[in-house]
């Protein structure tokens, strides 16, 4: 399966997890209210460029050391993407090629970098926390759709993934 084909599996997995179990149909985000039917809470914590190893460290606790709250897994959460983002300019080879949630709530895709492995570790043990505390049951997303974001790049003034204009 192709990078893309995984990111897209992973990220569907995670959207299931996102909607307390509820997959996510025809673009809708969780929280819209859309006619998604029962599906698996249980996804793995793995990305496309990662081993199959354990994130408890950031499912467990927040970084403030203490159990996870929904409040600090949107501030780790916002963190975390960040560093998932970083990427260095003077690199000739494309960095910012695989997809993540941009945020916890109402999730879009971005692109971030996928040498990134432990942030984007971070990233998915908080998504997976996020479902499991219930965090995202009472959220209500906009109507309006995730922009069709073809691909990313490396911006030279800050050394981050930025997305690039939507179709």
């Amino acid at each position: 399966m192709s990078s893309l084909g995984w990111s897209l599996a992973l990220a569907t997995a995670l959207c299931v997890v996102a909607c307390g179990g509820k997959a996510v149909i025809d673009g809708e985000r969780p929280g819209d209210g859309g006619s998604g039917t029962g599906g698996s809470t249980s996804t793995s914590s793995s990305s496309s460029t990662s081993s199959s190893s354990s994130t408890s460290s950031s499912s467990s606790t927040s970084s403030s050391g203490n159990p996870p709250t929904c409040g600090s897994l949107v501030q780790d959460y916002a963190t975390a993407l960040e560093e998932a983002k970083a990427c260095k300019p003077e690199l000739s080879v494309e960095q910012c090629v695989e997809q993540a949630f941009d945020e916890l709530a109402c999730p879009c895709p971005t692109f971030v970098n996928p040498a990134n492995e432990d942030a984007l570790e971070k990233l998915d043990a908080m998504f997976a926390s996020w479902g499991a505390l219930g965090c995202g049951e009472d959220i209500v997303c906009p109507t309006m759709p995730c922009l069709d974001i073809p691909g990313g790049g490396c911006s030279p003034s800050t050394g981050q993934c930025i997305d690039d204009a939507p179709n």
